[in-house]
């Protein structure tokens, strides 16, 4: 289960929606807590992705720690990220952490 999740957010750090897909059912349900988002399927998830590529210079997620249920197959995930906005004003790139 971490490899499918490692996989998933490779993916996205790498602006790889064909990563992120493969890793992801059609029917399945994406949600953001932190800016209480919710997606449905490919198309819609594939929508978000795109605009946040557009919208950042580069993400990374890093420093993973998970707690696994191997008999009910449920993973949880915390991480930090840091998305680099594209430049603006001066030229200067801004990190949001």
């Amino acid at each position: 289960m971490k490899n499918l999740v490692l996989s998933y957010f490779k993916g996205v750090d790498n602006e790889d929606f064909t990563t992120i897909q493969n890793t992801l059912s059609e029917t399945c349900r994406l949600t953001v807590e932190t800016h209480a988002v919710e997606l449905n399927g490919h198309i819609e998830i594939k929508k978000m992705f795109k605009n946040l590529w557009k919208n950042y210079k580069s993400v990374l997620h890093h420093e993973f720690k998970f707690i696994t249920d191997t008999e009910l197959n449920k993973i949880s995930v915390q991480f930090k990220v840091v998305n680099t906005k594209k430049k603006y004003g001066f030229g200067i790139d801004r990190n949001i952490e």
